[in-house]
């Protein structure tokens, strides 16, 4: 229990910048992502065959376990004295809890179309490059990053479980949604010397320290547009593929008739 309470900063001060619970894709690792494959697909299948009342209340308890998840992480640390802004919920993950927050109360296609495209891909990476390696795995803060992302991940899942479907032009929304949150990210990064979005500096994560090995420092954030491309092109062509062919379908069928 010594390290249960410590936050990254105590962490690496006791024990080096370097520090690192498990290896990636090691047994502990492992262990995690298949955690999290069996909860997603076992509430994925329980909600499908829910009614339509059930299913939103479902989708607003997912929401209340962000959130006491969140309010959990904050008030340790400020009641042990490690609080400090690099806590405000304002990452990309973070930022999308508030958006599970407006889709629960209003049923929003936007929202939803956003935590399909942004919070889906990015809690999913998170998970595959987890940032909670630098805690050790019996740590509070630990536990809250694994327990938070696989909330991330559940959310949209449960969407697409209910018969959401993604729809191409609407990606302008999300684009719009990332501009909105990035850019006074990138100055309030400027005033807090923070990193949210890991918009000032690459470290800290192991994608955006590739990008920085590639590019150099300077110029990392121009990896973000290929893999953004990349990843949206990979999440709505089945999508719009399946669009399309209903298309010719019923185009078929009124030629037919």
């Amino acid at each position: 229990m010594e390290d249960f309470w410590k936050s990254v900063q105590t962490i690496q001060a006791e024990r080096g910048a370097d520090y690192r619970a498990f290896p990636l894709f090691g047994a502990v690792h492992w262990a995690e992502l298949l955690v999290a494959i069996a909860i997603v697909v076992l509430c994925a299948i329980i909600y499908r065959r829910c009614r339509e009342m059930t299913r939103q209340q479902i989708l607003r308890a997912v929401f209340v376990l962000m959130l006491a998840d969140e309010f959990m992480k904050q008030a340790v640390l400020l009641y042990t004295g490690q609080w400090n802004v690099t806590y405000l919920p304002l990452h990309l993950c973070s930022i999308n809890i508030f958006v599970c927050w407006y889709d629960a109360v209003h049923q929003s296609r936007r929202s939803k179309e956003i935590l399909y495209a942004l919070c889906l891909p990015g809690a999913v990476v998170a998970m595959l490059s987890p940032s909670w390696q630098r805690l050790p795995v019996w740590n509070l803060l630990h536990l809250h990053s694994y327990s938070i992302h696989v909330l991330l991940i559940l959310y949209p899942v449960l969407l697409l479980a209910g018969g959401f479907r993604p729809q191409v032009h609407h990606i302008r929304w999300v684009l719009a949604f990332l501009c909105a949150t990035a850019t006074p990210i990138f100055f309030l990064n400027r005033m807090l010397k923070t990193n949210f979005f890991f918009l000032n500096d690459p470290q800290g994560n192991a994608i955006t320290a590739f990008f920085a090995h590639c590019l150099g420092e300077r110029f990392y954030l121009m990896g973000f547009l290929p893999v953004l491309a990349a990843v949206l092109s990979l999440l709505y062509l089945p999508w719009y593929r399946a669009e399309r062919h209903q298309r010719m379908l019923c185009a078929r069928n009124q030629v037919a008739v």
